[in-house]
């Protein structure tokens, strides 16, 4: 059908213009506190407008990427159920992020000083690893089986296919979990500089 061809280039296009609009709004926020607010420690409690933006674009690209791989792996499997589940999860992700913002909207005292909010970035943190491993093992099953081809050089795309697969799985899903890691850990905001960017790399690696 027309859809399965058309909506994941559609998709695709929408996702660089929104990467392009993450890239200036994260640009801006870093200038902005590496100059404008250079020595200030205080400043990386204040979220700009930038930042807000950010924060939003995040929910949307996140999502969209790892939607856009479950979409890979109903090609590969004419099954729903793993696809199913992976849009369900890019969706508590959308939502969970969203609710973040909203929450830390301008500041991250909020999300610093309350615990009672601490577990929702926990949970978005959770939902985009568990995503990614789900993403990354499913690509790979079912990749496998066509290693069997019978042209060498087909089997030399697979093998290349997979070994990207896992490749870029494990950098986006370990990215996260060190995020997970500093902001329990570090006493400063240090896993902000990885939240800023993760959306990013999750974005060049797809």
């Amino acid at each position: 059908m027309e859809w399965k061809t058309e909506a994941p280039k559609k998709q695709v296009g929408v996702t660089w213009v929104l990467e392009l609009i993450h890239a200036i709004v994260i640009t801006h926020t870093i200038y902005y506190y590496s100059v404008i607010r250079y020595g200030d420690r205080r400043a990386v409690l204040e979220l700009t407008t930038a930042g807000d933006i950010a924060v939003f674009m995040t929910a949307i690209i996140g999502p969209a990427v790892q939607g856009f791989y479950a979409h890979r792996i109903y090609i590969l499997s004419s099954h729903w159920i793993i696809p199913a589940i992976v849009w369900l999860l890019c969706f508590l992700r959308f939502m969970s992020t969203l609710t973040l913002g909203a929450i830390t909207r301008g500041t991250l005292d909020t999300l610093a000083s309350q615990h009672e909010w601490q577990w929702l970035f926990v949970t978005t943190l959770v939902l985009s690893a568990s995503t990614d491993v789900l993403i990354t093992a499913s690509l790979c099953y079912y990749l496998w089986p066509h290693r069997g081809a019978t042209f060498r050089r087909t089997k030399t795309i697979i093998d290349k296919l997979i070994l990207w697969t896992i490749e870029t799985g494990l950098v986006t899903s370990c990215g996260t979990t060190i995020q997970l890691i500093l902001f329990f850990v570090a006493e400063d905001y240090i896993w902000m500089a990885l939240y800023l960017i993760s959306t990013r790399c999750m974005f060049l690696c797809g």
